[in-house]
């Protein structure tokens, strides 16, 4: 079970990735403020909130870095 949810979290921490780097790049090209800047963000934070609920103890170590 746990190498399972190690594979999960992986696979999610990939994706969040992927989706940050396009968020980053469409903001390059459009602007912070264009409409499809917050559309990709609304995507990441999906792909964030699905993250810490795989594993509710990110949120703890997230709030101690920041």
């Amino acid at each position: 079970m746990k190498k399972e949810k190690e594979f999960v979290m992986k696979k999610i921490e990939c994706k969040i990735e992927i989706l940050r780097q396009r968020m980053h790049a469409i903001a390059l090209e459009k602007g912070m403020s264009h409409p499809d800047v917050l559309k990709a963000s609304k995507i990441l934070d999906e792909a964030l909130n699905q993250f810490y609920s795989v594993n509710p103890y990110n949120v703890y170590l997230l709030k101690k870095v920041i």
